[in-house]
């Protein structure tokens, strides 16, 4: 949990798309609820990529299961 939180109090500082590709990536892997990393992470792309983002957080979490 506090990998967790670390992680998505960093998301605050991400400035670039591919910042939260990466942000995408890492938080299911330190969260232990994958609806609460995509919850975040939704929150946080724009509504243009959130479908990208989507996509990405679904593979990796059919890669880490």
């Amino acid at each position: 949990m506090v990998l967790d939180g670390i992680l998505t109090g960093a998301c605050v500082f991400a400035t670039q798309g591919w910042q939260m590709y990466i942000a995408a990536a890492a938080l299911p892997w330190a969260s232990g609820t994958a609806p609460a990393a995509k919850g975040v992470v939704m929150e946080l792309v724009g509504a243009d990529e959130r479908s990208a983002a989507l996509t990405a957080l679904s593979l990796v979490e059919t890669v880490g299961a």
